[in-house]
């Protein structure tokens, strides 16, 4: 996976998305030349529930997957990875993953409280549209998800110096917590 000219270890990417929900996991190098490749290491996702749980729910349930790919990763791979980056779409999943779990209900306080076993608050927030693992819930062609392909290599933000993606880990905490 790592490329000729590569001149650092990889960095773990992972993304939780909703709907159907799920979560990818990029590995990101920077080469000799001051530029930056990413590649796909894996992808899990599911569908939601046949009963109908709330779209916030859902989204939890993609950050949960987000950290178990993280986990499996670290065991299962060899390289040692210097930083990773949970990011999510749902500012409100974001500020929940920062609050303490024993607050919230049964659904939401068992899910927090194993997200935040294993991913010392590392976790971002981004615009939809910049969220790659958005294509886990929607139906994609072959043709969509070929090699060279963005879902193959990463969002062109990977390609890009750290301080230029668009994340961030402010958060807007509303006014009430959904579970809470």
């Amino acid at each position: 996976m790592k490329s000729d000219g590569a001149v650092t270890d990889p960095v773990l990417i992972s993304d939780g998305s909703s709907e159907a929900y799920g979560a990818c996991a990029y590995a990101r190098w920077q080469l000799k030349n001051q530029r930056f490749e990413s590649q796909l290491i894996m992808s899990k996702n599911r569908l939601a529930p046949v009963r109908k749980i709330s779209v916030d729910r859902i989204e939890l349930c993609g950050a949960v997957l987000n950290k178990r790919l993280k986990v499996l990763i670290n065991e299962q791979c060899r390289y040692k990875f210097q930083r990773c980056y949970h990011v999510v779409d749902s500012q409100i999943v974001q500020a929940m993953i920062q609050k303490d779990s024993y607050g919230f209900n049964t659904f939401a306080a068992t899910r927090i409280g194993e997200i935040q076993e294993g991913t010392e608050q590392h976790w971002y927030w981004t615009e939809s549209a910049y969220n790659i693992a958005d294509l886990l819930t929607r139906g994609k062609k072959p043709s969509e998800i070929r090699l060279h392909s963005e879902w193959q290599e990463g969002p062109d933000f990977l390609k890009r110096p750290e301080s230029e993606w668009p994340i961030t880990r402010d958060y807007i905490t509303p006014r009430t917590l959904p579970d809470v």
